[in-house]
């Protein structure tokens, strides 16, 4: 990630990154990490949120998310409304056919597609 920020810092205005939520379906806990970033995101708390599942991932459950958003500094009530939510499944379901949409990808391992 280092060297990612790096070349967008070189090149802001021909670089840019975007991040898809794609869980692999081998991972045991993989129901539980697309919604919630995305549920914290409205509160500005995406990236630490993302932060502390992927540091624990190997013991994700409801409860335990929920704990790690209100020590992340969330709104826990709105948090989990907005978890709940349509809107937050369908924004989950956008980004991952995004991600799963063929990209050309040049030697140098940069992505071109948008």
């Amino acid at each position: 990630m280092v060297k990612l920020n790096a070349v967008l810092k070189a090149y802001p205005n021909e670089c840019e990154a975007g991040f898809k939520q794609f869980p692999l379906y081998i991972h045991s806990q993989q129901r539980w990490p697309p919604l919630p970033p995305l549920a914290a995101h409205p509160q500005g708390k995406f990236w630490p949120l993302h932060d502390a599942m992927f540091a624990d991932r190997t013991h994700l459950s409801r409860k335990t998310i929920l704990a790690m958003a209100g020590a992340a500094g969330l709104d826990t009530k709105r948090f989990e409304q907005d978890w709940d939510s349509a809107a937050i499944k369908q924004r989950w379901r956008a980004s991952r056919r995004k991600a799963i949409r063929p990209v050309w990808m040049p030697p140098h391992g940069l992505s071109m597609a948008r």
